[in-house]
């Protein structure tokens, strides 16, 4: 639904009178708390990621998102958005993507993109050992990095599932249309990662990519129940105190 269509819901059937852009506010907001708890629940994922980047239109301009997701879990790790294809904004999303998960990959897969094996290497690159693939050996056989590339969509292993990925995400933007800035457009991209993670089942593999990665939740009323768990860690900080500013005053 578009935030028109929500705003008129709301106010039809709930009879709440609000503006469409209290709504995209409320999106915007929420979006961004469920994504920080999402990123701190530690995903568990597998040995190969997936990485691509598509154009999106922002206020009239061509800009790029950038997404990761993990091969067996589906986890989509993480999301970026960029004005280019820079050495720097390749890297970006795959810090993210290390932050949201303790384990590694021994496999990236992208398409041909010449900023992807130098960012790889930067970001996931190790030692190299005796049990690596001596293909992913660079540096006189001293630096192991998981970057491999995808010849073809035909190839055994392909980069079809962060495409597919790609074009379900396209299809909840086509509802907003353009985006009108580049927060905006950023903070929408984090709440279709969340929606896709932890709300809805995945048909490949039977249950949401959360609950393949470790990260379960109630089967009903799962958005409800994730904002909840995300405001209350916010409001807690390590030693149990609250953080924010009401209970400050107190």
């Amino acid at each position: 639904m578009s935030v028109r269509d929500v705003q008129e819901y709301l106010e039809q059937v709930e009879r709440l009178k609000v503006s469409h852009m209290t709504v995209y506010r409320w999106i915007i907001a929420y979006s961004k708390l469920a994504a920080n708890w999402m990123n701190q629940q530690g995903a568990r994922t597998s040995g190969a990621w997936h990485i691509d980047e598509t154009v999106i239109n922002i206020d009239g301009r061509n800009e790029y998102l950038w997404n990761i997701l993990d091969h067996e879990t589906r986890f989509a790790l993480s999301t970026h958005i960029s004005h280019d294809r820079s050495l720097r904004n390749t890297r970006i999303p795959i810090a993210r993507a290390k932050a949201a998960t303790p384990d590694r990959p021994s496999d990236v897969f992208t398409d041909g993109m010449n900023t992807y094996p130098e960012a790889i290497s930067k970001e996931l690159g190790r030692r190299a050992t005796p049990f690596d693939d001596p293909k992913q050996v660079k540096g006189s056989g001293s630096w192991f990095t998981p970057h491999r590339r995808v010849p073809s969509i035909r190839a055994k292993i392909s980069n079809n599932r962060i495409e597919r990925y790609h074009g379900t995400e396209k299809q909840r933007f086509k509802v907003m249309r353009a985006f009108d800035g580049a927060t905006g457009a950023s903070a929408l991209s984090e709440g279709h990662r969340v929606h896709y993670n932890l709300v809805r089942e995945h048909e490949a593999i039977g249950m949401t990519p959360g609950e393949a990665a470790g990260i379960p939740l109630p089967s009903e009323m799962r958005w409800k129940a994730i904002i909840e768990l995300a405001a209350r860690a916010r409001s807690v900080t390590t030693d149990g105190a609250p953080t924010d500013e009401n209970s400050k005053s107190r």
